[in-house]
């Protein structure tokens, strides 16, 4: 005979066991989001300008990185249309691949834009773990655009001096590196973004001077780079010259700039 208790017991192990499926089914779906994304990248630029050289970035990012990357624009109010008019008219085959998020500000100061880009809220909008920071004065060199493989293992990458590795502009980072530093260090008043990061102290996987050289041109000329960023305020003309030869995009994004 069963007795209202034993009723009261039954429904709860069946409300307990169905509990139990709901977790387990939710663990499993966040298991193959994790496995999906880990497969994926994001290529993120923050430009609130309506700048010449946006769409010829956007268009080159779009189509020297491979489908599993997506793109995504942080913009202002003032150019929000400007950049969806670039969209919609020249980028449209590739809706699927851009995300806009709107920074609800007219223009950044050189400051505005390293705080922005030292604080954690920004980060934890990329859906990714690896992410492609980049410019409207960087580009993708088509004829090395396989060499992106070869810096997915590093925790940050960008065009190296004689002395150091890492600038911003043009940059591979790791989400959760990033975080961290951020969870333990601040950036100081005026100091860039870039350099902030890199500090020896915060101890991230980086690769070195020469092998970075491989990643990005800025100040230190090689024949093959996967990028550049603005090499044109460093290098010497015969250096600029010769990049151009090895970089075909370069001589537009110059005259953009």
């Amino acid at each position: 005979m069963i007795t209202k208790y034993n009723k009261y017991i039954i429904l709860s192990v069946i409300v307990l066991v169905i509990c139990v499926l709901i977790l387990l089914q939710f663990a499993k779906n966040k298991h193959i989001y994790s496995e999906a994304m880990s497969d994926r990248y994001t290529a993120v630029i923050v430009e609130p300008r309506e700048h010449a050289a946006l769409e010829y970035v956007l268009q080159n990012a779009l189509d020297n990185l491979e489908e599993n990357w997506d793109v995504h624009i942080f913009h202002g109010i003032k150019n929000k249309q400007f950049v969806v008019d670039i969209i919609d008219n020249k980028l449209s085959a590739f809706k699927d691949r851009i995300v806009l998020q709107n920074m609800y500000v007219e223009n950044l100061s050189i400051e505005e834009y390293n705080r922005l880009m030292t604080s954690i809220d920004f980060y934890e909008k990329i859906p990714t773990e690896t992410m492609l920071v980049f410019q409207t004065d960087s580009i993708i060199c088509e004829e090395c655009k396989e060499y992106v493989n070869e810096f997915l293992q590093y925790d940050y990458v960008g065009a190296p001096n004689k002395e150091w590795v890492g600038n911003g502009g043009f940059s591979l980072r790791k989400k959760s590196k990033m975080i961290d530093v951020l969870k333990t260090d601040k950036r100081a008043e005026g100091e860039n973004e870039d350099v902030f990061f890199t500090k020896k102290e915060h101890k991230l996987f980086m690769p070195d001077i020469e092998t970075a050289n491989r990643f990005s041109n800025e100040g230190n000329y090689s024949p093959n780079s996967f990028g550049v960023h603005k090499p044109w305020w460093y290098f010497t003309k015969p250096d600029l010259h010769k990049k151009q030869k090895h970089c075909k995009a370069l001589k537009r994004l110059i005259e953009l700039n």
